[in-house]
């Protein structure tokens, strides 16, 4: 799945080092503003300051409106699998 160009590298002080886009709509509802948020990327994440792993859940804008830790980077691409999101749809933004 095809990310724009301006897609980040880096977001929030942490490194991304994978991207990817949901296959069918995904979303959560945010509580505070009572309405459906559409999420559009995915993105596993490196933090700077402890290296945990996080799986980043983000709108449109880049905006991270949800996140996951994990151990590695396999657990967190796991974690999308049963959306049919596999190792291969992960695009490697670091080279």
């Amino acid at each position: 799945m095809k990310l724009p160009n301006n897609f980040p590298k880096e977001l929030n002080g942490e490194k991304l080092l994978f991207a990817t886009r949901p296959k069918c709509f995904s979303g959560i509802y945010d509580m505070e503003n009572r309405e459906m948020v559409s999420i559009e990327y995915y993105a596993i994440a490196e933090s700077h300051e402890n290296s945990e792993i996080k799986l980043l859940s983000m709108d449109g804008s880049f905006n991270v409106i949800a996140d996951s830790c994990f151990f590695d980077i396999d657990e967190a691409m796991y974690e999308l699998e049963p959306d049919n999101i596999t190792e291969k749809d992960w695009k490697e933004l670091i080279q």
